[in-house]
């Protein structure tokens, strides 16, 4: 191993961050990420200084033990075509606060980029343009989801995927098969189950961990002759080790190369959407990410609904055509999202025009968005979880749907009259007394 050019993982690091980038503290408890900027790093020594906007959270939920966990999403273009994600795990650090909303991060990057799990196999994370594909059968000879690698080790990997796909998942839920593809066109494939689930790098994409489950011995001695093939890419683009060769796994074929030009194509015209378009893709996004939540923790992010709310009250009053025409442009998502986002838009329309100056637009706008995101639910209420009440994290709830669809139904309710019937009671007069129970 060559010690010359410093600490690995910090170099690795500097690669990622001369490029636009973005920074993100995330917990797989909480649906929120918290952003995060690079004071200062010494590739020498893999001193990593970051500076955290707590935007009202406590940091203490992203911090656990002394230890931290963030991605890092490099465009690697100046379009921003691509973007490399990498995910850092469990990260030894001090943190300082510098004033109230504001954190100082302190750590020391490990040597290696390699990582060696608790049972004892290295993980090898896909770094500096390492690339992989999954194929996903969420059900038998149904439904399949193709995904990126972003790390691989012996017990299983962690994917790259669309929310949207993330959602057909669920944590604990047996995977028939897994296909794992390189650029080569190796392949090698076996079953698998879902670990875990979460927000991955920007709006849109999940991060899914799956592990290798009924290896056979021949299949054993395949996974890990590619594993070995990737460690031997990772020390090759990181400066790891000196003298060591690519590997002909990630030599990619001609396809690939028009595959991607195809990619970029669709990617520019993402870029040239109108305004309020992206705002309105957010709000898509988050609903998601709420569900995402919901399905597999039991837990109700009302910090995430809210901002949701917000965005299209505002919208609707800094410009009401652009916001309706934005609602438009919302064809590829699923449908329960769109009529979600759709219906609440109007109303903050409708509402808006009618008294701006109104208390109860944005209660209503929640409870429109809230309808939807409840009623989907409502399919996966036999298999959810735990009891409502806080959630570690500020401003998660934990629902109980075990008892069947009425005790739901109240617990969602007393939820509500908990935020808005003092408010309510308060002035009897308004006409749109407790809308957000109407909406629901």
């Amino acid at each position: 191993m060559s010690h010359s050019n410093g600490n690995h993982t910090a170099n690795v690091i500097q690669r990622l961050v001369s490029h636009d980038h973005d920074i993100t503290l995330f917990s797989k408890r909480l649906a929120h990420s918290l952003k995060a900027e690079v004071t200062g790093l010494d590739t020498k020594t893999g001193l990593l200084l970051l500076e955290v906007s707590a935007a009202g959270r406590h940091l203490t939920h992203y911090v656990r033990d002394g230890y931290f966990s963030f991605d890092i999403e490099a465009k690697i273009t100046p379009e921003g075509h691509e973007k490399e994600v990498h995910s850092f795990d469990r990260i030894p650090a001090e943190v300082h606060k510098k004033d109230a909303d504001t954190y100082l991060i302190r750590c020391r990057l490990p040597e290696s980029v390699f990582v060696t799990e608790s049972r004892g196999a290295l993980r090898i994370p896909f770094i500096l343009g390492m690339n992989a594909r999954v194929s996903i059968s969420a059900y038998e000879s149904e439904l399949y989801i193709d995904a990126g690698i972003r790390n691989l080790s012996a017990g299983g990997c962690l994917t790259d995927m669309s929310i949207e796909d993330s959602l057909s998942l669920y944590v604990g839920q047996t995977v028939p098969d897994l296909i794992i593809t390189f650029p080569n066109g190796e392949y090698f494939f076996c079953k698998g189950r879902v670990r875990h689930i979460r927000p991955f790098g920007s709006l849109g994409r999940a991060a899914v961990g799956l592990q290798f489950i009924d290896v056979s011995s021949t299949m054993s001695k395949e996974i890990f002759q590619h594993i070995s093939e990737c460690e031997r890419e990772a020390a090759s683009r990181s400066g790891l080790k000196e003298n060591v060769t690519p590997s002909e796994l990630f030599i990619a074929k001609k396809a690939g190369a028009a595959a991607s030009n195809t990619s970029k194509s669709e990617k520019s015209k993402m870029s040239r959407q109108p305004a309020m378009v992206p705002e309105v893709l957010k709000v898509a996004q988050q609903l998601k990410v709420i569900m995402m939540f919901i399905k597999n923790r039991g837990i109700f992010s009302e910090d995430t609904l809210f901002e949701c709310g917000d965005i299209l009250i505002d919208g609707v009053k800094e410009n009401r055509k652009q916001l309706l025409y934005a609602l438009s442009f919302l064809r590829g998502q699923p449908e329960w999202v769109r009529h979600a986002v759709q219906s609440s838009g109007l109303l903050a329309d409708m509402l808006i025009t009618r008294d701006p100056h109104s208390r109860q637009i944005r209660e209503a706008v929640i409870g429109a968005l809230c309808d939807t995101v409840i009623g989907h639910f409502r399919g996966h209420i036999d298999s959810a979880g735990s009891t409502l009440g806080t959630d570690p994290g500020s401003s998660h709830r934990r629902l109980d749907p075990q008892h069947g669809e009425a005790a739901f139904n109240r617990q969602t309710d007393a939820f509500f009259e908990s935020k808005y019937e003092p408010e309510a009671k308060s002035d009897p007069q308004n006409a749109l007394s407790n809308p957000v129970k109407e909406a629901l």
